[in-house]
């Protein structure tokens, strides 16, 4: 980092406060996001400054910028990757992206069987894995949510193409999905709590619909009994990568 360089990030950054964070920030993290993505660093500086962050603590910031790069960059980077390890797919309805922060399925994909496939990445976690709240505890708002993002599409491409037809196995994993969050809601409110997860992982094979965990920029090798009752099991992605400690360099 010379010193020409570094002038010319920190007359990029407006806050007096962040610029001072950065001019005696470390080079290896605060220096170079300032040269190489001003936009990030100032989102991030607003969200650490939101959550209580005091507007001289350089360390503390440093410490913020490594844990988000660590946690959902890897997020990020795991989902792309399962993307593209997950042979067993043919096809996406819900692709990767880089809004890893934002509720929901990773992906859902139509495997080569025919068998609906909902995914979460955890590639930031250690490697155990305890709560997928995405296929658990939110599994029936998010399916719907995706069948209905999907439909929607849908008729986007039918009005600017009148001549589209959608392809039918991708007609039929909506009905599947929208029929799976039916049963599933029907479940959870009616019938004994003990018997719930055997009786949604039934409704799900029956509708052929899996639930799986991937860990592609992580090293999640396993996850309890509990979640394997609701049908959820680990999808190899790959040799597991360690996962670094958040406060190291």
């Amino acid at each position: 980092m010379s010193d020409a360089r570094l002038a010319d990030a920190l007359a990029r950054i407006g806050d007096p406060d962040l610029r001072a964070v950065v001019a005696g920030g470390d080079v290896w993290l605060t220096q170079q996001l300032a040269v190489h993505n001003p936009e990030a660093l100032a989102t991030l500086w607003r969200r650490f400054r939101d959550g209580g962050g005091r507007a001289d603590d350089g360390p503390g910031f440093r410490a913020y910028l490594r844990h988000d790069m660590v946690t959902y960059g890897r997020g990020v980077l795991g989902e792309y990757s399962a993307a593209f390890s997950l042979s067993s797919i043919e096809l996406f309805l819900k692709g990767p992206d880089a809004n890893v922060k934002v509720a929901g399925t990773d992906l859902v994909g139509i495997g080569h069987d025919g068998w609906v496939w909902l995914l979460d990445d955890k590639s930031h976690r250690a490697a155990s894995v305890s709560g997928v709240s995405a296929l658990t505890d939110n599994l029936v708002a998010n399916l719907r949510r995706d069948a209905a993002d999907f439909r929607d599409a849908i008729a986007r491409l039918q009005r600017d193409d009148p001549g589209f037809t959608p392809d039918p196995r991708i007609l039929d994993a909506i009905s599947r999905m929208e029929d799976a969050a039916a049963e599933i809601d029907r479940i959870n409110r009616r019938g004994s709590a003990s018997t719930r997860p055997v009786r949604i992982s039934a409704a799900l094979a029956e509708r052929r619909l899996r639930l799986r965990v991937t860990s592609a920029a992580g090293e999640v090798r396993e996850i309890t009994q509990a979640l394997r009752d609701l049908g959820l099991a680990v999808e190899p992605t790959g040799t597991p990568v360690p996962l670094p400690p958040t406060g190291g360099r």
